[in-house]
C-alpha cells in the first residue's frame, strides 16, 4: 500500500512539473494605452492592436475597444486554413 501511494504522489507531483512551464503559454494579454479623450477611429488596415495608433499618433477608447474586440486569438502563423 504505501509503494502504491508513492507511486502515485510521484507521478501527480512530475506531472505538475511538467505543466508549469506550459501553462503561461496559454495566457496571452495585451496592453492598450489610451491617450486621448477624442471619439473618432482612424486607424486603418485589420484593425487590431498592432495596427495602433492610427494616423494622428493618439490611441482613443473607441479605437482600443475596437482593436480588442478584433484581435485574432490565434496566430496567423499558427492558423489553419
Amino acid at each position: 500500500m504505501w509503494k502504491k501511494t508513492l507511486r502515485v504522489a510521484t507521478a501527480l507531483v512530475l506531472g505538475i512539473l511538467v505543466l508549469i512551464p506550459i501553462a503561461p503559454s496559454f495566457a496571452q494579454t495585451s496592453t492598450i494605452v489610451v491617450n486621448s479623450t477624442s471619439d473618432i477611429e482612424d486607424f486603418g488596415g485589420a484593425q487590431q492592436i498592432g495596427n495602433l495608433p492610427g494616423p494622428d499618433g493618439l490611441v482613443t477608447l473607441r479605437e482600443a475597444i475596437t482593436a480588442a474586440n478584433t484581435e485574432e486569438d490565434v496566430p496567423k502563423d499558427k492558423k489553419e486554413d
